[in-house]
C-alpha cells in the first residue's frame, strides 16, 4: 500500500486508545485517523472517514460492536472497511455471531498492541489483493482458468459454502494444493508442514493462518444445509459433535479430491 492505513478504532477504553494511537505513531504503516467511545458516534464517523480498517470493541456504551457492525452493512459504503473484533468474551456464540457480521479477526483481550499492529497489517494485506473484485473467485479467474487444481478446490469449497471473501479462504486453497502435492494427507501433516509456508508467502503468523481457517470453515459448518454437508463430507457429519478442526477439514476435501480425480 503506497499510503498508511487508515485505522479507526471503536473503544471505550480510553488508556486502551491512547496506547494504540501512541504506538501506530511510531509505526511507518498504520495511521489512526479516528477515535470513538461509544458505538453510536463509531456510525456516524464510519461514511465520512471512510477508514481501511475497523478495530471494534464488543462491549460499548449505547450500541455495542455487533450492533455497530450490523449498521455498516446499510450504510452503503463502496468499500466496506475490514473489521477487527476485541473482546474478553471467549464463547463460540459470540465467536459465531461475530464470523456472520464479516469480522475477519477477533483478538482476545488482554492483548499486546503490537500483536493488534500485525493483525491490522495481515488483514490489510489480504483485503488489498482483492480490491476491484466482489470476492476471491473473480479475482483469480484467469488464474484458475489455467489451473485446473485451483478450478477444482475453488468448485469443492464454493460446494460446502466457504465464505470466498475471506482471508480464511485463499489460505485454504493455498493448504489444499500443498496437501495435494504432497501426497500425504495425515491430519498431522497440516501444522507442521502446511501453515508455515502459507504464513510466509502472506508475511503473517503461523496461527494467524489457522484462525483464519478455522473461521471460515465454522462460518460454512453453521451457515450449509447438514444435508448438503453430508453428501459433500460423508457420514462423518454430526451435528452435535460441531465443525470438524482444520485438519479434518483439509484431510477430508483432499480425499475427496484425489478421488474424483482417479474415478475421472
Amino acid at each position: 500500500m503506497d499510503r498508511k492505513i487508515r485505522t479507526f478504532v471503536i473503544e471505550d477504553d480510553k488508556m486502551c486508545c491512547q496506547a494504540i494511537k501512541d504506538f501506530a505513531a511510531t509505526t511507518d504503516d498504520i495511521e489512526i485517523v479516528a477515535v470513538a467511545h461509544d458505538g453510536v458516534k463509531a456510525v456516524e464517523l464510519i461514511p465520512i472517514i471512510k477508514p481501511d480498517v475497523i478495530v471494534i470493541d464488543l462491549a460499548l456504551p449505547n450500541l455495542d460492536g455487533f450492533g455497530v457492525l450490523q449498521h455498516i452493512s446499510t450504510l452503503g459504503l463502496e468499500i466496506t472497511p475490514v473489521s477487527i473484533l476485541t473482546t474478553a468474551n471467549s464463547r463460540a456464540s459470540v465467536s459465531q455471531m461475530a464470523f456472520q457480521l464479516g469480522v475477519e479477526y477477533i483478538m482476545l483481550k488482554p492483548y499486546k498492541v503490537e500483536d493488534l499492529m500485525q493483525r491490522i497489517r495481515s488483514v490489510c494485506k489480504i483485503a488489498l489483493m482483492q480490491k476491484n473484485s466482489q470476492d476471491v473467485k473473480q479475482a483469480t479467474t484467469e488464474y484458475v482458468l489455467n489451473k485446473s487444481l485451483n478450478y477444482r478446490i475453488i468448485t469443492v469449497l464454493n460446494q460446502f459454502g466457504v465464505p470466498s471473501n475471506r482471508m480464511g479462504y485463499q489460505f485454504l486453497i493455498d493448504a489444499l494444493n500443498l496437501v495435494l502435492e504432497s501426497d500425504d494427507d495425515s491430519v498431522g501433516l497440516i501444522t507442521k508442514r502446511i501453515y508455515p509456508p502459507i504464513a510466509r508467502k502472506y508475511g503473517t503468523t503461523e496461527s494467524n493462518v489457522e484462525r483464519a481457517i478455522r473461521h471460515v470453515i465454522e462460518r460454512a459448518w453453521h451457515n450449509t444445509d447438514i444435508d448438503i454437508l453430508s453428501r459433500l463430507y460423508g457420514n462423518s457429519v454430526n451435528p452435535e459433535k460441531g465443525r470438524p478442526t482444520n485438519g479434518e477439514f483439509i484431510c477430508n476435501v483432499a480425499r475427496k479430491l484425489r478421488l474424483e480425480e482417479m474415478l475421472g
